[in-house]
């Protein structure tokens, strides 16, 4: 399998702000699977948080680069994969996570389904999905909340002296789920 990393600064609509940081480029690792002709994807972002950077994700991505490299999901699946990289990648879960992600988004195109038709899954009980938005002004909220409307879940950050006035406001514009 042939492992290939790219990275993006990802510009955002609107500075992204949580209670301790705000951003308004978002940094990306993307890991590339190739087998067969066939490309599987995973990403994940940059933490400040957390530690975790391009250059870290890099750097771990070396590390079970090899086992990769030899492996094949034509003898393999994606799971037992995982648990020969998941020990040399304890400490950094988002690389795991990309690579878990490139995995199974290839072993569905070699098999020529989606991987929940893999798993046996159907649609009908999928979890529903959040649109987030970050801290602003309770105007600037209530914004970026009717530019994405319709969605089942929005998922709200807080962490300021107007967080109910915040979630008021929101209440006003839509009766969907709200996760805070």
């Amino acid at each position: 399998m042939k492992v290939t990393c790219h990275e993006f600064d990802l510009p955002l609509k609107h500075t992204f702000r949580i209670s301790r940081e705000a951003h308004d480029v978002q940094p990306t690792f993307i890991v590339e699977l190739e087998e067969e002709g066939h490309r599987g994807y995973g990403e994940a972002t940059t933490n400040s948080y957390y530690g975790i950077t391009t250059d870290s994700m890099r750097q771990s991505l070396a590390v079970v680069r090899e086992v990769l490299e030899n492996a094949s999901l034509r003898s393999s699946k994606p799971d037992l994969l995982w648990s020969k990289i998941a020990p040399g990648l304890q400490a950094d879960s988002f690389t795991l996570c990309a690579i878990d992600q490139a995995l199974h988004d290839l072993w569905g195109k070699l098999n020529g389904k989606r991987v929940y038709q893999l798993w046996g899954l159907t649609l009908k009980d999928i979890p529903r999905s959040c649109y987030t938005i970050g801290i602003d002004s309770v105007e600037t909220m209530i914004e970026k909340l009717n530019e994405m409307p319709g969605w089942p879940v929005y998922k709200i950050k807080l962490g300021t002296d107007q967080d109910l006035d915040i979630i008021r406001a929101l209440r006003e514009q839509t009766d969907a789920v709200f996760r805070v």
